[in-house]
């Protein structure tokens, strides 16, 4: 659950950039995915309990964690945020007070 007071804008005291995938070309012309960074901002940051989950015959740690901005259009699932040199994949997106704040549920594996 969110702290009531995640949409507080004094809370939101982390940068975090929201990367979006882009396909270049190498210089022999073989297509190459990558990422790029689409808009950097500020957040306030919640982290979840984590689960465990087996993944190529070894358990691998799930972290859960809520990033909430301010309302910027045009963000999407299949975009990621990258944090404290990290990267959190987005699951969900909920605007909350319509068009006044963004909450990204984000799962990070280890």
């Amino acid at each position: 659950m969110l702290r009531k007071d995640a949409t507080n804008i004094g809370r939101m005291d982390q940068r975090i950039i929201i990367q979006e995938p882009i396909t270049t070309r190498s210089p022999s012309g073989e297509a190459v995915n990558t990422w790029a960074a689409k808009h950097v901002l500020w957040a306030s940051i919640s982290e979840m309990p984590g689960t465990e989950k087996l993944a190529n015959d070894k358990n691998t740690a799930v972290e859960n964690t809520f990033f909430v901005t301010r309302y910027v259009a045009g963000i999407t699932t299949k975009m990621r945020i990258s944090y404290d040199n990290e990267i959190y994949n987005i699951r969900s997106i909920q605007r909350e007070h319509r068009t006044k704040y963004l909450t990204f549920k984000t799962t990070r594996h280890e």
